[in-house]
């Protein structure tokens, strides 16, 4: 369920540069909340009550990351500059001690989370076909119209004014009514 414990790889300030970071930047509540985002869903069970000093929840929470993994994992950097993002330059610093540490001790930093992989988006078939079809019938449409092949009777009444009339094809009473009457 859970690595083995393994020996912190960073020496004690950075841990304590991490831990005076964290409860100077988060309060209790909100440590457990980015434990539980960044380590295990899990974890927040394994602090103290919130109720304790912030500077001693971090301590705990420090503790908590060195026995799971040995250093704070990339996703936990990442969210901490997410959270506070007008403090990244400290949490970015805060990453570069330990990254050091790391490589002073021989063991190489861990690697960069990897991004989400996206599906690209596909259109089901019958979806596609039908789209087709209506732009092939909307194409075809405007190209008979356009011809003078129209499929709607063209209206061969004139009106008295010089006008087709845009509403009768035969003449019958109220053709023309606003044009003056059908021409004779």
């Amino acid at each position: 369920m859970t690595s083995p414990r393994s020996s912190s790889t960073t020496n004690a300030s950075a841990w304590l540069a991490l831990r005076d970071y964290l409860a100077d930047a988060y309060n209790n509540q909100d440590m457990r909340l980015l434990l539980e985002l960044t380590l295990l869903a899990e974890a927040g069970s394994r602090l103290p009550d919130e109720r304790v000093s912030p500077h001693e929840f971090a301590h705990n929470l420090c503790s908590l990351i060195q026995r799971h993994s040995g250093y704070p994992v990339p996703e936990f950097w990442k969210q901490l500059a997410d959270d506070r993002p007008l403090r990244a330059p400290e949490v970015y610093k805060l990453r570069t001690i330990f990254e050091a540490a790391m490589a002073a001790s021989g063991r190489p930093p861990p690697p960069p989370p990897k991004p989400p992989r996206r599906r690209p988006f596909t259109a089901p078939p019958l979806l596609t076909a039908a789209l087709i079809t209506a732009i092939g019938a909307g194409t075809a449409y405007c190209a008979a119209t356009r011809n003078g092949d129209s499929l709607i009777p063209k209206s061969t009444i004139m009106c008295n004014d010089g006008t087709p009339s845009p509403t009768c094809t035969e003449p019958h009473g109220g053709c023309c009514s606003t044009h003056g009457g059908i021409k004779k």
